[in-house]
């Protein structure tokens, strides 16, 4: 799959995995309260993380695009938050 990933609301999606595509443009803004984890590895996504981490996150992989900037304290802070991956881009914190 390639091109832009749709932005969208669901209060109720769990987890999102888009890994080892080509998808490109910004990481998309998810919102919902219930998510646990998302899957975008290995994909050409640029720019910074956007702030959709919800309070029940526990996995993130997004290594392997092109994003930049810092990493949102809202991660680190971040109770259940058990598997952070995001190598092999230019992220900084």
């Amino acid at each position: 799959l390639k091109g832009s990933f749709p932005q969208f609301k669901s209060p109720f999606l769990r987890w999102i995995r888009a890994d080892n595509n080509l998808f490109s443009g910004p990481l998309p803004f998810i919102q919902s309260q219930m998510l646990e984890g998302l899957g975008f590895h290995n994909n050409s996504f640029t720019g910074t993380i956007p702030p959709w981490f919800s309070p029940s996150i526990k996995e993130i992989f997004i290594g392997s695009n092109k994003l930049s900037g810092t990493i949102p304290s809202s991660i680190t802070a971040s109770p259940y938050l058990q598997r952070f991956y995001a190598s092999h881009n230019s992220l900084e914190g």
